[in-house]
């Protein structure tokens, strides 16, 4: 949200009026003052979730096994899974 938020009021100075300016604005300071590292990261965790549950989802459960398809880093060069997402998500490994 932070982001399209910088970007709609970077981008967009022409197309947007300033009341609705002003309003972006407020709520981007307000985002920033209530960021949480730890709170994100359950959110993230728990979008994650639902995604896993859905029925589309399975092929992207675990990783690829190599041995299977050997040519799959040639195909796909940073290849991951939802289970190695979560797992980083869960150790801090992502900034």
């Amino acid at each position: 949200m932070f982001l399209f938020v910088y970007l709609l009021l970077f981008f967009s100075v022409h197309l947007v009026s300033s009341r609705l300016q002003e309003l972006l604005a407020l709520q981007l300071a307000n985002e920033k003052e209530a960021w949480d590292g730890e709170g994100e990261r359950a959110r993230i965790l728990q979008g994650l979730e639902k995604v896993r549950n859905m029925d589309e989802a399975h092929m992207f459960l675990e990783p690829v096994d190599l041995e299977v398809v050997p040519d799959y880093c040639r195909v796909v060069p940073f290849p991951t899974d939802l289970k190695t997402i979560s797992c980083k998500l869960e150790n801090n490994l992502y900034r």
